[in-house]
């Protein structure tokens, strides 16, 4: 027992020392700057490449499967899980029972919906309180999941990697959630920022030799390991997939992208233009704009984002061509919201009839109720909710 508790006292000296040494202490992650974006600290991107250099598994960015396909009535529904903060307060009478509550919220969500694909959206684990055993509480998170046999796919938000022990890096969860026969989740290439870059084909139901949508998954940062902002290499990335994907099929194939932490657009729009649903906070946006909204307008073929991390903004809104979505703070952990407020689901649902390719959306809550017609939101109707003229911190 002596040896053990002096091995456990070493290595959180070596953790102290390590997060001093890039940078990764409180409150040095950034500092302020003008507009809707933030400079980030060189030690973090220094710690964030330091990270990217140890990765050493590759999985690669391809279509390995033809699994996911849409149903014979021609639909295939997405529900999106966002902000469960699984293992909060695992220390605590409350912590429990709140995971409890967010796996009951969850089987509701999938009783009513049935989704053909969960994507778990991000902050899975609220990893900053938990020790030793962030694939404890990974594993409870994703029994519902399992109980009724629903696929899914993983991003990872800023409080994912955050726990406290070895074995729970991003690419460590991302491993362990990979050797699930349900799961889709994919590393994504090693030689970019960020684990969770990868994107999910989706093919009709009687020909799986072109893809009827494609799903794009992006490491939006956040946490101990990289900035909280999609990365220049990451839309290179994207870019570069996207012009394989249309080359190759001689098409333009509608695309969903998914990303835990929102783009400055999602403040913009709800200042430019009509939006439905709530926002019920400021929008809490990535460091630095990167010009990712602004490639998905170029190439042409991403409908939607959804986006989380703001948990008591459900809203969306038709910004450029794109529909700019929130999720809806689908667990009990993490901050707020408060009753009357009840916790839901964001789900898609896309459909293809005589050729024709559709999206609709709506919010599906735990008790059950459908939220399909949300409140219209006419720009700047509200001076409350219209003067947010720059993203708040985010870390």
């Amino acid at each position: 027992v002596f040896v053990m508790r002096v091995a456990f006292v070493l290595f959180l000296f070596f953790v102290v020392c390590f997060s001093t040494e890039y940078g990764v202490g409180p409150h040095n992650h950034y500092f302020e700057r003008d507009d809707t974006s933030r400079v980030v600290d060189d030690s973090v991107y220094e710690f964030a490449e330091h990270l990217r250099g140890q990765r050493k598994t590759s999985f690669p960015d391809v279509e390995t499967s033809h699994s996911l396909q849409f149903n014979s009535n021609g639909t295939f529904k997405i529900a999106v899980f966002t902000d469960l903060h699984y293992g909060e307060g695992e220390n605590t009478a409350w912590g429990p029972l709140q995971d409890t509550n967010s796996s009951k919220a969850m089987r509701s969500y999938i009783q009513n919906e049935m989704p053909d694909l969960i994507v778990f959206n991000g902050d899975q684990i609220t990893g900053n309180n938990i020790l030793y055993n962030a694939t404890t509480y990974w594993n409870e998170l994703l029994q519902p999941a399992m109980e009724y046999q629903r696929h899914w796919a993983i991003i990872f938000g800023n409080h994912d990697d955050l726990s406290a022990g070895p074995g729970e890096t991003r690419a460590d969860l991302m491993a362990f959630d990979m050797s699930y026969e349900l799961s889709h989740s994919q590393a994504g290439p090693t030689d970019i920022h960020g684990v969770s870059n990868y994107y999910l084909p989706i093919y009709s139901a009687n020909d799986s030799s072109v893809p009827q949508t494609i799903l794009y998954f992006l490491d939006s940062g956040g946490g101990q390991e990289q900035p909280s902002q999609i990365f220049p290499d990451q839309i290179n990335w994207y870019q570069n997939t996207s012009n394989e994907l249309r080359n190759r099929y001689n098409s333009l194939i509608p695309s969903l992208a998914f990303f835990h932490i929102p783009l400055p657009e999602s403040m913009e729009a709800w200042n430019e233009v009509e939006c439905r649903g709530y926002k019920n906070e400021s929008v809490v946006c990535q460091d630095i704009d990167t010009g990712t909204f602004k490639a998905f307008v170029e190439q042409g073929d991403v409908v939607a984002t959804v986006s989380g991390h703001n948990h008591e903004n459900d809203y969306c809104c038709k910004y450029q061509g794109i529909d700019i979505c929130y999720a809806r703070h689908s667990g009990y952990g993490g901050y707020g919201p408060h009753a009357p407020w009840v916790q839901g689901t964001r789900i898609i649902e896309l459909s293809i009839n005589n050729d024709k390719w559709t999206m609709d959306s709506w919010v599906r809550l735990e008790d059950g109720t459908k939220l399909d017609n949300p409140p219209i939101h006419e720009p700047c109707s509200n001076g409350m909710n219209c003067q947010q003229g720059s993203c708040a911190s985010s870390s």
